[in-house]
């Protein structure tokens, strides 16, 4: 147990009777949405349930019996109460699938524990419960956290795709796509006590950038530049759209501004989260306590080896700290023990202001991890005419006439060259392209201002 967690775990081995059965709700909802605290010494705690999952059918999904133990280490005394819920629930009859002897002690006590699955045993062979189990503190939360992971991880999939659904959403036949764009390759080396250094590495060519974002490097930071409307966010979405990777795609405008908000890796984490809304189905005392563990959580996810994750901060420059020094250096700390690719955008300006800084905000990223550290730099270039023409070919296949007719008027002239006088190199960057096209769509070729 480590952050948050060991902290629930501390709070729950002082709960006691309602206080623990409460305590443990947030949790248990995790797995049993709608369960809920059954009435204190009346019709159903009678029969050894304190939690019950309601339903209609005559057998239940859940009913859980909570012991919020006073005594440091269990005893006869606590077995004896233990036993008295079991058969209290044998014999009231009551079917569910899953029945829950839930305490607030650690597992140590071998005898206890047997005596106890003993008794779970025949509620199983008597065919009352499908599922019946002992779960001491320590096994309820590590159970709650692996649910949790699951829980995240399904969550940030659909947002990523729902992300992507909203932005193509905003213009006309968003969701066509020119996978193939202009993209430069460089290498930044981080050296301790040298500046930065930038080395060419792959030259102008058309690549699939979403691809080339995830794709497997000797570089686990991905820096991810261009200019205003480059395609930099859509890049990215499409990335967390299509990768085999769990995607982690956290807006920086979404998290708070201030650094005394953002002080260590786990409240980043859980910041990300809240912004992403992914526990936001559960009510608002539920979420509190959810979402301070799951930064812990989420965070041990992001350390774990292997593929499972990537994590993309989208949009470092609209973010009023980690725009400056001081938060770039924070962040790089507050990530570098992470083991999953990270991925960071921001605009070619910003960078290009603020590109001395890395060295020193990379400083102890070159420190934790040896003497020379390297990441990647991918640049998106305008685009050329072909890039231009080719969207525009995309956008005419889906579109019906008279709306057919006028862009593909547009696009004789932009193949012309003679679209110039109309809206100058505004074609050359996407997201103008964009707005030229449902422009023209609509209304036809008509001369505009910038």
């Amino acid at each position: 147990m480590v952050g948050a967690w060991k902290r629930w775990s501390g709070t729950l081995a002082l709960s006691t009777e309602r206080e623990f059965e409460r305590l443990c709700l947030p949790f248990l909802r995790l797995f049993w949405p709608s369960i809920a605290q059954a009435p204190p010494r009346q019709h159903w705690d009678q029969k050894g349930i304190d939690l019950l999952e309601w339903s209609e059918d005559d057998r239940f999904p859940c009913a859980v019996q909570c012991k919020g133990f006073v005594v440091q280490q269990i005893g006869a005394d606590q077995l004896r109460q233990v036993l008295d819920s079991i058969a209290a629930f044998r014999n009231s009859g009551v079917k569910v699938h899953t029945y829950l002897i839930i305490h607030n002690r650690d597992g140590r006590n071998e005898q206890f524990r047997k005596r106890v699955e003993n008794a779970l045993e025949q509620i199983i062979l008597s065919g009352q419960a499908i599922r019946a189990e002992l779960w001491d503190r320590q096994k309820f939360l590590i159970n709650s956290s692996t649910e949790l992971e699951q829980c995240i991880s399904k969550a940030l999939q659909v947002h990523a795709k729902g992300l992507l659904s909203y932005y193509e959403g905003l213009f006309l036949h968003g969701s066509t796509y020119l996978s193939h764009v202009p993209v430069r390759e460089f290498r930044l080396t981080f050296k301790r006590l040298e500046p930065c250094t930038i080395t060419p590495h792959t030259e102008r060519r058309l690549r699939t950038a979403s691809d080339l974002v995830l794709s497997e490097a000797d570089t686990r930071w991905t820096l991810l530049t261009g200019t205003f409307g480059s395609g930099k966010t859509t890049t990215v979405l499409h990335a967390a759209a299509s990768t085999s990777k769990a995607p982690v795609l956290i807006e920086c405008r979404t998290l708070p501004s201030g650094g005394h908000q953002l002080n260590s890796t786990s409240v980043v984490l859980e910041e990300g989260l809240k912004s992403l809304r992914i526990l936001d189905s559960f009510d608002e005392a539920d979420r509190q306590v959810l979402y301070e563990v799951a930064g812990t959580t989420f965070k041990e996810m992001l350390m774990s080896p292997g593929p499972g994750f990537a994590l993309i901060l989208d949009g470092l420059d609209e973010h009023r700290y980690y725009s400056q020094l001081q938060g770039l250096e924070a962040l790089s700390n507050q990530l570098a023990d992470l083991v999953c690719p990270i991925v960071l955008t921001t605009r070619r300006e910003q960078l290009n202001t603020m590109f001395g800084d890395f060295s020193a905000a990379f400083s102890e990223f070159s420190i934790k991890f040896g003497p020379k550290r390297d990441a990647r730099l991918l640049e998106l270039d305008p685009w050329s005419l072909r890039e231009s023409l080719a969207l525009c070919d995309l956008v005419i296949d889906r579109l019906d006439d008279p709306s057919r007719k006028r862009v593909r008027e547009f696009r004789d002239l932009l193949a012309s060259g003679a679209v110039d006088d109309l809206y100058g190199d505004l074609p050359a960057n996407p997201l103008m392209l964009r707005f030229i096209l449902e422009d023209v769509a609509d209304g036809g070729l008509q001369a505009r201002n910038r």
